[in-house]
């Protein structure tokens, strides 16, 4: 967060910092799931709950089948850069 505010030229007071971090947790995010989740997690079965469901990255290739998988893999490499596909496989640079 302090890189994108330093990327923006946004300065923030160090004494703002906590309150930011504790807002933007998954914790946070996932109380308040029907503010964060697309479409207020209406295209989710179990809602906007199931959406924020454990904060954390590549579950569904647990229950995908290896056919979709590589259906997954091709529109991958179809559609994004490979650094955006970095980011949406593992939440961040390499």
């Amino acid at each position: 967060m302090r890189d994108i505010a330093h990327y923006l030229d946004i300065e923030v007071p160090d004494s703002a910092w906590e309150r930011i971090l504790d807002a933007i947790s998954f914790k946070e995010m996932k109380a308040k799931a029907d503010i964060y989740a697309p479409a207020g997690g209406m295209n989710w079965k179990g809602g906007a709950d199931i959406f924020m469901n454990k904060g954390s990255n590549g579950r569904w290739r647990e229950v995908l089948s290896e056919a979709e998988l590589g259906q997954y893999d091709a529109a991958v490499a179809r559609g994004l850069t490979p650094e955006c596909a970095q980011w949406l496989a593992r939440g961040g640079p390499a």
